[in-house]
């Protein structure tokens, strides 16, 4: 799907939102609506915001996405304001069935990534 080139409306909006800092947030995220951010664009976002080189923001984002794995892996949970907590739960084995032939399988125990995002996280996304 092709996004539409931005009128002069919305460049002046976009504008006037980021001389006067009303609205930034929204301007940022309703440009981004629909899109996922890559790692490189997250990288670049942080180090403008954070005022740091993007080798210094890509360093920051490698220990987050490490210390996460690390104590999940472990059993452990971390939580972050404002944001949300990243935590494992154990699933039981149970018996399925493979909808291709209609024979039984058994799916081993496991243990799984889980994410509980905060509620002030959940107001964000459900504010429009």
């Amino acid at each position: 799907m092709m996004s539409s080139p931005p009128t002069v409306r919305n460049l002046k909006l976009l504008i006037r939102n980021l001389r006067t800092g009303q609205h930034l947030k929204l301007a940022i995220f309703k440009h981004l609506k629909g899109k996922t951010m890559k790692k490189a664009e997250l990288i670049k976002h942080v180090a403008s915001h954070a005022n740091v080189t993007q080798g210094q923001a890509e360093d920051v984002i490698n220990a987050l996405t490490t210390a996460i794995r690390d104590t999940v892996r472990a059993g452990g949970e971390i939580a972050l304001p404002d944001l949300g907590k990243f935590s494992s739960t154990a699933r039981a084995a149970r018996t399925s069935r493979n909808p291709r032939t209609g024979e039984t399988v058994e799916v081993a125990a496991k243990r799984v990534p889980k994410f509980s995002p905060t509620t002030s996280f959940k107001q964000l996304l459900s504010d429009k």
